[in-house]
């Protein structure tokens, strides 16, 4: 049993990004639990400084030929997400009715302006 919860773990862990550890995958959780028109789907993370300040839909449509198993089909954006960073982390057992992970959606694919740090894709 110990064993199945360790590789449970390490799967979950997986390799973990320095600016937010867990956001990729929160990420791609919450645009999977979206995509209600099923098919392949992708958290994409967007790049906010400087002076690309691409839509979701630019990005989406450019990246169909990174998957071998999508690059014949249409690859759309469906929504865009900030994910929080630098939130409360609470150890097991604690932070009961306190706010934790903080995500806020968009509902558009067409934002310029720096604030959706992904943008859900699909195939």
């Amino acid at each position: 049993m110990m064993k199945i919860i360790g590789l449970l773990a390490v799967c979950f862990i997986g390799v973990v990004e320095p600016w937010c550890p867990p956001c990729k995958r929160i990420a791609q959780a919450t645009c999977t639990d979206m995509n209600t028109s099923g098919g392949s789907t992708y958290a994409v993370r967007r790049h906010c400084h400087g002076d690309d300040h691409r839509t979701c839909d630019t990005i989406c449509k450019n990246l169909n030929n990174q998957d071998a198993q999508v690059a014949k089909r249409n690859m759309l954006c469906f929504n865009s997400l900030h994910v929080y960073q630098n939130r409360p982390r609470f150890p097991d057992g604690a932070g009961f009715e306190k706010l934790g992970l903080k995500i806020y959606r968009y509902n558009t694919c067409s934002r310029a302006a720096c604030g959706p740090n992904y943008c859900c894709c699909r195939a």
